[in-house]
């Protein structure tokens, strides 16, 4: 592209001039070498950058302190359309990298390997003020780490301004300003970063705090909660769907019932749901879900196939969330599955320079490729224009009617069309996958699989249920591989493990996974991963009081984290919250009620160490009220059979109800009863009742709230779990 003149920039005294600035640059006509083999896509891609970037690490800062530079830090992520606009206008233009190379240290970090580094910055951006968020994240820091000024995208010439700006500034008389306000920023930073200590009392009063803030949030006419960018807040809604289960009051139900499901029918059925190819866009730039940022990310996916599976559940007259799971979840499968069996991080926003084309139409290219009778149902259903709802006249595709909904894809012209376009956009040049691994979110897509085959136990009109099972299987086997020497690798691409340690959300992730799929194929390897993991994870992580670091305490230029918030992803605090309830319950022995406690104490220390941050800002925390709900109900249900699980007709029988029912915390066992010698500490003690395939439910101290054989008594059992202890919001 052409360059565009910038006046240069000025010269206070003690800062490089001008001439010295173009003299000692090197146009970098080669690929930078500090990039150009790094695991992170979005590193590489900015190997042949004219401002010569560094990686994140402790190298740059160094180099800070000793050439008393400022850090420009950019933080960002490989899928990113605005990241790549913000490297073609900025980056790669010879004045702006003749500035930032010799007044800055300049460093990426890629946001998917250091999630805790974005989280950290945009908090500060927060206290900064500012009114926008997203990516690129821009940081200028002092040598010492502390922010004092946080952007986003700016257009070339602003981004010029400003670090022409904070450079002037740093080399003259006001240096004393920004290190006053770096100064106040990171000590506002360092209150978010660690809750307070005061103590909160764990009852269904932080329940309903959430309740009635979310109530103000919700979008009673699209469905979801806030403004543009609009993101899908899972955690909310499966907090909401477990409220749903509890309250008493049926007017509070039906209010419930509404939010998620308006917010569930208005993603799948509007921009952000591929139509043609299944699976979920980023977020959308509007507030009727209409037109999305293009990128695909596997965690965005994992969890809404989640949640659809959940609803599946929940609400079982409605077929659309089984099929947008299984759809969902054949997407990662086909497109984000490597041949090992890891998941790859997701797909690419751009093909061909432009962002969203290859799954964008022009209404001339749907007439050569439809019958007439197939075009008109097709637009009518799409609302499909000539002159288009996206960039150069094309069309976004998005369900029109939202009466009508998911049902007009069912209609034979409608279901014809999308068959045709799907085989002929398959033959555009397809969006390119960022092929490294996270550890953490491979453990979110085995966590969605193994409840995708726990829903559909019973479906035996379709093999999905057993392709999920062995998806996530594969994904577990090399999950495994991460492990190296004591310790999670985050990333791993082309088989080889990069340089970072991983971070809580993967191991916290990793073990939910692993322990979601112990359930569903009993494999005791996924339990034994998931035991070592979690001894890992306290060997790793803790040491600051009653909470988890976000990052590994030896490893890590900047003061710990330790917040339970959402953030595009569920808290990993409150994960391994869940985790530690979950292992207690497959820990719960009879005859060793001392053993069993420990984890179950040490979750109650971590649901008490979120302090009144719970209460000043609940939507953040819907994963910790997840956590919480766990803790004050949940069941465990052990299936004894004579002989083998699966040989079992009436044990298969009893868990494809079980699978196909909403019992959010319930922890499901299954085993043959002549095989229990060694076997898990809850099984202890535990014998078929009148020598027939049997079902015990467990409270959460081990007590027995149920215990029958199956075989005529499925109903006594299924009403055992769908018995709740109600909550009133009084």
């Amino acid at each position: 592209m052409g360059e565009e003149e910038i006046s240069p920039p000025s010269s206070p005294e003690g800062s490089p001039t001008p001439e010295t600035a173009h003299k000692n640059y090197v146009d970098n006509t080669e690929k930078n070498p500090l990039l150009v083999n790094e695991c992170s896509a979005f590193l590489r891609a900015h190997a042949g950058d004219k401002i010569q970037w560094r990686p994140w690490g402790r190298e740059a800062i160094v180099d800070a302190a000793q050439t008393d530079r400022l850090i420009l830090l950019s933080v960002g992520f490989s899928t990113s359309f605005w990241c790549q606009k913000q490297r073609d206008e900025a980056y790669c233009h010879t004045e702006i990298a003749a500035l930032v190379n010799e007044r800055f240290v300049p460093v990426l970090a890629d946001r998917d390997e250091y999630p805790d580094i974005d989280r950290m910055f945009m908090a500060a951006s927060q206290i900064m003020g500012a009114t926008s968020g997203g990516w690129p994240l821009h940081v200028m820091l002092t040598p010492e780490l502390k922010p004092f000024f946080c952007g986003h995208y700016m257009p070339r010439k602003n981004f010029f301004v400003m670090a022409r700006e904070m450079a002037d500034m740093w080399f003259s008389e006001g240096r004393q300003s920004l290190l006053q306000l770096a100064d106040s920023t990171s000590s506002q930073l360092l209150s978010v970063m660690e809750p307070s200590d005061v103590k909160v009392k764990l009852d269904a009063q932080l329940f309903k705090a959430f309740v009635n803030k979310v109530r103000n949030e919700y979008d009673e006419i699209s469905g979801g909660f806030g403004r543009p960018a609009k993101f899908p807040s899972v955690p909310r809604l499966r907090f909401l769907l477990r409220m749903w289960r509890r309250v008493s009051d049926d007017t509070l139900r039906e209010i419930l019932r509404n939010m998620v499901e308006g917010s569930l029918a208005g993603m799948c059925c509007g921009g952000l749901y591929d139509h043609l190819g299944g699976g979920f866009f980023r977020c959308s730039t509007d507030v009727r879900w209409q037109i999305p940022q293009f990128e695909k990310t596997l965690y965005d996916n994992a969890q809404l196939a989640l949640v659809y599976a959940e609803a599946a559940q929940a609400f079982k007259d409605v077929p659309m969330y089984t099929d947008v799971m299984v759809e969902t979840l054949k997407f990662m499968i086909s497109k984000l599955q490597a041949p090992e069996g890891g998941f790859y991080s997701g797909l690419h926003a751009v093909t061909d320079g432009s962002e969203g084309s290859f799954y964008t139409w022009r209404h001339d290219e749907l007439r050569r490729r439809l019958s007439e009778e197939e075009l008109a149902s097709f637009v009518e259903a799409f609302g499909v224009t000539e002159w288009g709802n996206f960039e150069n006249g094309t069309n976004h595709l998005k369900l029109e009617d939202a009466e009508q909904g998911w049902r007009v894809r069912e209609d034979s012209s409608v279901y014809a069309a999308i068959t045709q376009l799907r085989v002929h956009r398959d033959k555009r040049k397809q969006p390119e996958a960022d092929d490294k691994l996270v550890a953490g979110w491979n453990g979110l897509a085995i966590h969605a699989l193994a409840m995708a085959h726990r829903v559909l136990r019973g479906n035996t009109e379709s093999s999905a249920g057993k392709q999920f099972l062995e998806a996530a299987q594969r994904a577990a086997e090399q999950l495994l591989t991460m492990e190296v020497e004591g310790k999670l690798v985050r990333i791993v691409r082309a088989g080889q493990p990069g340089a970072n340690e991983g971070i809580l959300e993967d191991y916290a992730f990793s073990i939910q996974g692993l322990l979601s799929l112990f359930q569903e194929d009993q494999d005791p390897r996924w339990h034994e991963a998931a035991v070592r993991l979690q001894q890992l994870q306290d060997d790793h992580f803790s040491g600051l009081g009653k909470r988890y670091s976000l990052s590994p305490l030896h490893n890590s230029p900047l003061p710990p984290r330790q917040d339970f918030l959402d953030t595009d992803m569920p808290s990993a605090q409150s994960t391994a919250i869940s985790n530690l309830l979950t292992l207690n319950a497959l820990s719960l022995d009879p005859s060793n009620p001392d053993q069993a406690g420990v984890m179950l104490q040490q979750a109650e220390r971590l649901l008490l160490a979120v302090g009144d941050a719970v209460m000043k800002s609940p939507l953040s925390h819907a994963s910790y009220l997840i956590a919480l709900d766990q803790y004050m109900d949940s069941q465990t249900i052990l299936i004894l059979t004579p002989g083998a699980v699966e040989a079992n007709s009436e044990a298969a029988s009893m868990l494809a109800d079980i699978g196909a029912s909403y019992f959010p915390h319930a922890v499901v066992v299954a085993a043959d009863a002549g095989k229990l010698s060694g076997a898990l500490a809850v099984l202890q003690g535990k014998e078929l009742v009148d020598g027939a395939a049997s079902i015990y439910v467990l409270g959460s101290e081990g007590n027995e709230e149920f215990k029958s054989v199956i075989g005529g008594h499925e109903d006594s059992a299924m009403a055992a779990l769908h018995n709740p202890s109600e909550i009133r919001f009084e």
